[in-house]
């Protein structure tokens, strides 16, 4: 029976980050979940805090020779009692490798190896071992992709550019671009003694000349004088090779750093023409259960590899063969309750979104036959319809009968409401965050109703056809080049597919327009995905913003500076010239710990600025320049010229309602929510504001009501001369801001053909999948 005193968890003086010396109990064998804006100190209490004195108390106690310099440095916490062992199930953090499969993820391919040794060698007497059937073996792997299922092949999208460019133009990107080692005046050469105009659009050009110019291995030697890298004026005698064969020649050197570097531009990966993508090779592909490969096995969904075990199963009877089909069957059926059956063990798993990835992980859990331990999750909704919810929260209670902790940060009210207690955050974020607040004061300040815009219709429209990825097939869409446009439909049915197929095509000039004037056309397109920004420790906000250099500028024009012959570089912390000699502009000396981790404490040379003496005697409007990056956006945004390029990139950050922030924090201590508007910040923040495309992957995620609200107004402002499209799970935001829909629908299927559901809001709301 739990002990009455050990049934909560106890911090007492938590100032962390910018937590207000904090006192909060949390329930032992209940599920958690903190909530609150952006930046208000969820992720300092749940992470800095309580993950990571779980970990430091754990890691104190193994052998000290296996820990090493593994132990967390002590929250900023006077006390925390009652700590269980912490995992973290995050949706970001996991193995970018293609050879990381749901299969090897899981280990359900392992027990699948096992089970193909053993019944293989039963049947033909062979001493066949688990790793035979494994492709990160040398010896079973395919020769030509090693394992990976993938080639890199020549993609004739990319090395043919615009279609109604000129040759001249640069329509065929590889010369132009090779112009230093004389690969343009060899085409020019060549279409001269081929009568090849390089005047007139590509698209005019005749079948006969695309051809030679693609595809021609002429032997003709022609004397050719350039400029090269240096400027200096070079001759060689060269003969002509088409575009699209010079980039399959150079394939065969492709593993040469300075060939992959050359022809990057023009390949593609593609599935390896001698396996089929099925990673072993032939031998191994030959021997088969009930007609199925191993690798074929592995390309069956869920539900259809239950099936297969079920049939081996009865066809074998064997007591050692049903332990393992009973081994496998269990790792398989948390994932078919979370709805994850249409993904099939060959799936890479850095193809799988946020939501699928943390429904895996949370799967993997389910299994585990541990008790008592305590669980963190970062928005476990992030990424997830509403249908998918219920599974999630049915998830999250069979671990709380478990006797298990789980602690969550999240917005999404529904999940909120069904967990056992609740932190509220606020009343702000960054210096104004940090407390806790009451049921009362949380929903006053966010039960504000969120603004709603019109509709908007356009006539222009970009159209994509062939996307064929993933779950994807033969698929197309189109989407108006001005307006937001949202990509919505349950975690799995490609959406993230989807915007990456676009980004890829757009820019390989792989799309059609319609209806498209001169001045509507797009000219460039960014992409912010969920990846974090830097985990570089002197990674700062003003760094990755790009404006270190006109905050520097500003100090270095004053007449003060100029009187010391101070320039730009005087005042960088990363310059000889400006920095702290003692502590290298870091702000900080670094004590190495023999057994522990290194500790960091504030250079007492500089005060923690990172700067110089001399340096900080410069003052602009009362602040030094330590001063000026340790002050909040909003702050700065009201001393700093209104028309200078640092207001206005400043400002967008404060329109996105991160004024609290300041330009020294260091990246790696942003929220997920902050980072995402950060990346967002930067991009907007460049001086091209219209023909632009942007794509952002669930911009609402980490914020409330409040935060969403303000980046609703930023999106519909810039939507007005540019195209946004957004992937988005938060039903008030699509239903008050976006224009137009493309609905993937309600299930996660493995092939969706054809074109999904799309129209203007107005027009198929009532037929979506959001309602």
């Amino acid at each position: 029976m739990v002990n009455i005193m050990q049934n909560e968890i106890i911090i007492r003086g938590a100032r962390e980050n910018n937590l207000k010396n904090l006192n909060i109990n949390i329930p032992l064998y209940k599920s958690t979940v903190v909530a609150g804006m952006s930046g208000s100190g969820k992720s300092s209490l749940v992470y800095n805090v309580i993950y990571q004195e779980s970990q430091r108390a754990f890691l104190e106690n193994l052998p000290i020779q296996t820990i090493g310099s593994l132990i967390k440095t002590p929250a900023n916490v006077d006390s925390i009692k009652n700590l269980p062992a912490a995992f973290s199930v995050s949706q970001t953090s996991f193995n970018r490798n293609p050879r990381s499969t749901l299969g090897t993820f899981t280990d359900i391919s392992n027990y699948l190896r096992s089970l193909f040794s053993i019944l293989i060698n039963s049947m033909n007497q062979e001493n066949y071992r688990d790793n035979d059937f494994s492709f990160n073996n040398p010896k079973a792997c395919c020769a030509k992709c090693n394992g990976t299922g993938l080639e890199y092949v020549a993609d004739l999208n990319s090395i043919i550019g615009d279609k109604n460019n000129t040759l001249n133009e640069g329509v065929l990107p590889y010369f132009n671009s090779s112009k230093k080692t004389g690969e343009f005046e060899l085409l020019k050469s060549y279409c001269n003694d081929n009568d090849i105009p390089m005047d007139i659009p590509f698209v005019n050009l005749s079948k006969k000349q695309v051809e030679q110019l693609l595809y021609s291995e002429d032997h003709k030697e022609y004397n050719i004088r350039f400029k090269n890298a240096k400027g200096k004026y070079r001759t060689k005698k060269s003969s002509f090779t088409g575009a699209y064969n010079l980039v399959v020649q150079s394939l065969n050197d492709i593993n040469k750093s300075s060939v992959y570097k050359n022809i990057k531009p023009y390949i593609k990966l593609s599935e390896c023409s001698n396996c089929n993508g099925l990673r072993l090779n032939n031998h191994l592909l030959e021997l088969k259960i009930l007609n199925k490969n191993i690798s074929e096995v592995e390309r069956l969904n869920l539900n259809e590899l239950l099936e297969w075990l079920k049939n081996v199963n009865e066809k074998f009877m064997d007591d050692n063969i049903n332990k393992l089909i009973n081994l496998i069957q269990n790792k398989l059926n948390p994932l078919i309750e979370m709805k994850l059956n249409y993904l099939f063990l060959d799936r890479i798993i850095p193809t799988l979104s946020g939501g699928e990835l943390q429904r895996v992980r949370l799967s993997n859990q389910l299994n585990n036959p541990l008790i008592g331990v305590m669980y963190i999750f970062d928005e476990p909704c992030k990424g997830l319809h509403k249908n998918d919810i219920p599974y999630l929260i049915n998830a999250f209670k069979k671990l709380v009968s478990k006797n298990n902790t789980l602690i969550s940060i999240e917005h999404n009210e529904k999940f909120i409401t069904e967990m056992d207690n609740v932190i509220y955050m606020g009343p702000s974020g960054g210096y104004k965050g940090g407390k806790l607040l009451s049921y009362e004061e949380f929903y006053d300040l966010n039960n504000n109703p969120m603004k709603k815009y019109n509709k908007r219709k356009f006539k222009g429209f970009i159209k994509y056809e062939n996307i064929n990825a993933n779950n994807l097939s033969n698929f197309k869409c189109s989407l108006p080049t001005r307006g937001l446009t949202a990509l919505v439909g349950v975690s799995g049915s490609g959406k993230s597919t989807l915007m990456s197929m676009m980004y890829d095509k757009f820019r390989s000039n792989d799309f059609i327009l319609k209806d498209v004037s001169d001045s509507e056309k797009i000219n460039q397109i960014y992409i912010l995905n969920q990846q974090p920004i830097h985990n570089n420790k002197k990674s700062k906000v003003v760094t990755y913003l790009e404006v270190f250099d006109h905050t520097r500028h500003i100090y270095a024009t004053l007449e003060e500076a100029k009187k010391r012959d101070f320039d730009i570089s005087h005042f960088s912390f990363n310059s000889s010239k400006g920095n702290c000699n003692h502590c290298g502009g870091m702000g900080e000396i670094q004590i190495e710990m023999s057994y522990l981790e290194d500790i960091y404490i504030k250079c007492d040379r500089c005060n923690g600025s990172g700067y110089n003496s001399k340096v900080l005697e410069i003052q602009y409007k009362g602040l030094n320049i330590a001063d000026f990056l340790n002050t909040e956006v909003d702050k700065l945004i009201e001393i700093i010229s209104s028309k200078s390029i640092l207001y206005k990139k400043l400002s967008v950050l404060s329109e996105l309602g991160m004024g609290y922030i300041k330009l020294n924090q260091a990246s790696q201590s942003l929220s997920g929510g902050e980072a995402q508007r950060i990346k967002l910040a930067k991009v907007l923040g460049k001086s091209k504001k219209e023909n632009v495309a942007y794509l952002l992957d669930e911009p609402t995620t980490g914020l409330n009501k409040k935060d969403i609200d303000r980046l609703s107004g930023v999106l519909h402002t810039i939507s007005k001369h540019n195209q946004v499209v957004v992937i988005e799970h938060n039903e008030t935001f699509i239903e008050n801001t976006v224009d137009y829909l493309i609905d993937l629908g309600l299930k996660a299927n493995t092939n969706i053909e054809g074109q999904a559901l799309e129209g203007h809001y107005s027009d198929i709301i009532n037929k979506s999948s959001i309602n």
